[in-house]
């Protein structure tokens, strides 16, 4: 198993104190400071390891609440048995009479009605959206 940086500085400060270095002079001193510094940049670092898999985890549970959400409002689309194409500014239909599923451009959907191109049945639409957009305005 590989050491943590804070078991590596460790490490070093045993070999330093192993050399039996005076901290008085001017190699000791040096020694005892960079030392001291690993020491706080392993402890730093140990810090943000912690704070990352905090995050890790709080993001993780978020994804599967984002999941369950997707999951429910897809299935509530499908419900209706319409499905938006954001790329092409399409629904995709079914017709009531025959089942066949197609896609319908919004200048079909503007109009309000068509035929199916399966069975020829009209089909009528009643477009509405919550987005604030008044069509009487120009």
């Amino acid at each position: 198993m590989a050491m943590t940086l804070g078991e590596k500085v460790a490490h070093l400060k045993g070999l330093s104190e192993g050399l039996g270095l005076d901290e008085n002079e001017t190699h000791g001193r040096l020694i005892s400071a960079i030392i001291a510094v690993l020491e706080e940049a392993a402890s730093t670092v140990k810090s943000l390891e912690n704070r990352v898999d905090e995050l890790t985890e709080q993001l993780d549970s978020v994804d599967e609440d984002l999941d369950g959400l997707e999951e429910y409002v897809y299935e509530e689309l499908s419900g209706e048995d319409w499905d938006i194409d954001d790329e092409e500014n399409e629904v995709e239909v079914q017709c009531p009479a025959c089942g066949e599923t197609f896609s319908v451009d919004e200048e079909i959907l503007d109009e309000g009605e068509m035929h199916c191109p399966a069975c020829n049945e009209l089909l009528e639409f009643e477009v509405s959206c919550d987005c604030g957009h008044n069509d009487n305005e120009e």
